[in-house]
């Protein structure tokens, strides 16, 4: 991983990162989510005026039971000034990975928490429809999908399978 105050190598954070790659890209999704719903905490990292072992001290405790390479990750782009490129890179990273593991990665959205199981069933059947890619699925909510899913993935390819998307269409059928 190198890093010119601008930007990070994120071929050379996956070749690092080796086997756990999807597993640190989780990890770094994991934390992205909770910058977009701690809008404080994303001004608090991203501020140049505090130094950086309270953030380091924070992520610690808000981020327990991570991988040592994401703390290692997030403690070097704190130290550098990179944390507020975070976004930028896991997209970079999240890119490198598909590109040279063969992965699809898709978030699957729903009105309420789905259960493991019917996550996993849903990953398992579209891997059985990608031509040999494995698929990685983050699961998140939406309360305004009613009911039903969402799956997004990467290339903007979307599934809408949600009691609004039917609505819609609905709407749209009626009106012509």
């Amino acid at each position: 991983m190198t890093s010119n105050r601008s930007e990070v190598d994120s071929l050379k954070l996956y070749q690092y990162a080796g086997k756990e790659a999807a597993a640190l890209l989780s990890e770094l999704f994991d934390f992205l989510d909770y910058l977009h719903d701690h809008n404080d905490a994303k001004m608090f990292y991203d501020s140049m005026e505090i130094p950086a072992e309270p953030k380091i001290s924070l992520i610690k405790e808000t981020f327990v039971g991570k991988s040592k390479m994401f703390y290692d990750l997030i403690i070097l782009l704190i130290h550098e000034g990179l944390i507020s490129s975070i976004e930028k890179i896991t997209r970079e990273f999240q890119g490198v990975l598909a590109d040279e593991g063969k992965v699809e990665f898709g978030q699957l959205i729903s009105a309420h928490p789905l259960p493991e199981n019917i996550v996993n069933k849903i990953k398992i059947r579209l891997e059985s429809l990608s031509e040999g890619k494995k698929i990685q699925l983050r699961a998140k909510t939406n309360p305004a999908l009613l009911g039903g899913f969402e799956l997004v993935f990467r290339e903007g390819r979307m599934l809408d399978g949600s009691l609004a998307g039917r609505i819609s269409q609905l709407k749209k059928e009626l009106v012509k």
